[in-house]
């Protein structure tokens, strides 16, 4: 596709076998070989565009969502006004329906919540909203939050492709599924307390017992996996939340946010002399670390350094660190483990070769735990080491439980601030399929904890 705004002539084939021409604006989401959705304009009306593959299964997808969409209509649920679809003159599946002014994504909504408690609000919003789903005997077998759109108090069910529409209410086995697949987003210690799972039987004229519960807790640890995995893969590419960006040798991918404050191209011309003039954390010879404010952001920004012809090319086959430490900082996140927030990773190559990699997180104001127990001066409550050691001993406890190790374990890798926790230095955690491996990296953990304290 070309570079937006672009103008996309469609051969229709509903509502009525006319061309027209729609305007191409903001990519909002990429998936290669398969989509591109846009934000674009016909005849004055906000719209959103999608365009699917040439292929079968591009008309396929797209005929299942239009009539996914008619068949909510039906049954009474909002759903944005549909335009029309047809066909491009190169062949390739269009559909065009409302844009939805003044929305968001709840899974914008949930990760911009600056409490636990906005998040259960939320997540209990579109858990009722889940329960008349099911009560109408629609069950989403792709079920995220980002498939719900917030409009004022209005709710959007998005992507009627991965919906299965059932004659009658959905039965207690799959409406637990539903129930453990939306819970799952509510923070741990408010899971159990929260109601989320009384309130959904209501709406169903059900009465809830221990029984739904142990359900409940089976499909979450089932779900838990698998919706990491699918948001890990999300973050790598251009969608709702995120942009990629190629060009000048150089891989960008960041928070959307962040990249339209800052122009991520731009940064990346200059992000060398950018770290030069910051207030710089480290300079040595396998990274160089650097406090740099970009443009109102105060940032931390790592580069892996370019150490050698076998080192690029190493990491062109393992992937880089940055990237690495984009995913394992998104992994943490979705775990409720505390780690400086990822804004954006950047790859530059020579050729094909990887030659160095940076990753931009927030700035946390804190200090680290060599600096508070050395520091005589500091007065913090959480001087107090035994304190400070449990805290850290159920982080560890999180990371072995979802069998992860962080691998470089250390004081200067944990941060207080405001009286949280925050783990730092992710480029060589690693997510264990054998046990044989775990156990002997869970060890050397440990020991290192043990050598803190």
């Amino acid at each position: 596709m070309a570079e937006s705004p672009f103008k996309l002539t469609i051969n229709c084939i509903l509502p009525n076998r006319k061309t027209c021409t729609v305007v191409c604006d903001q990519l909002l989401r990429d998936v290669p070989g398969k989509r591109q959705v846009y934000k674009g304009s016909l005849l004055g009306n906000d719209v959103l565009i999608k365009i699917f593959s040439t292929s079968l299964a591009g008309k396929t997808k797209l005929l299942k969502e239009w009539q996914g969409f008619k068949r909510l209509n039906e049954k009474g649920f909002n759903v944005p006004k549909l335009y029309s679809f047809g066909k491009t003159k190169n062949g390739r599946w269009i559909m065009v329906i409302e844009y939805i002014n003044n929305s968001s994504p709840a899974i914008s909504t949930y990760y911009n919540c600056d409490s636990n408690e906005k998040k259960l609000q939320l997540v209990e919003k579109i858990g009722s909203y889940v329960a008349k789903l099911n009560e109408a005997g629609i069950m989403q077998k792709d079920l995220h939050l980002g498939n719900f759109l917030f409009s004022d108090d209005t709710i959007y069910a998005l992507d009627p492709t991965g919906m299965a529409f059932h004659k009658y209410p959905l039965d207690r086995p799959n409406s637990l599924q539903q129930l453990a697949t939306v819970s799952w987003y509510i923070p741990e210690k408010l899971r159990d307390s929260s109601g989320i799972y009384h309130e959904y039987a209501n709406h169903r004229g059900w009465q809830f017992d221990e029984k739904d519960t142990r359900h409940i807790k089976k499909y979450l640890k089932k779900h838990m996996k698998k919706e990491i995995d699918r948001q890990l893969k999300k973050s790598l590419r251009t969608s709702t939340r995120y942009i990629k960006k190629i060009s000048n040798n150089t891989i960008t991918v960041s928070e959307r946010y962040f990249y339209e404050a800052v122009k991520q191209e731009a940064l990346a011309l200059k992000i060398d002399e950018l770290m030069d003039n910051g207030d710089i954390l480290k300079l040595g010879n396998t990274c160089y670390v650097s406090r740099v404010n970009v443009n109102g952001f105060d940032t931390v920004i790592k580069r892996y350094n370019h150490k050698s012809i076998f080192h690029s090319f190493r990491h062109t086959i393992k992937k880089s660190r940055a990237r690495h430490s984009w995913l394992n900082a998104h992994r943490l996140t979705m775990l409720g483990i505390n780690t400086p927030e990822p804004l954006c990773y950047i790859e530059r190559y020579k050729g094909k070769l990887l030659w160095n990699s940076y990753i931009i997180t927030k700035y946390i104001p804190g200090k680290n735990l060599n600096t508070i127990f050395n520091d005589q001066s500091t007065t913090s409550d959480f001087k107090n080491k035994s304190f400070i050691e449990k805290k850290v001993k159920d982080i560890i406890a999180s990371f072995h439980a979802n069998r992860l190790t962080h691998g470089d374990l250390k004081g200067s890798n944990i941060l207080i601030a405001d009286g949280l926790l925050y783990i730092t230095d992710l480029d060589a955690m690693i997510i264990h399929k054998t046990a044989l491996l775990f156990a002997n990296r869970k060890k050397k953990d440990i020991d290192r904890l043990k050598k803190m304290f």
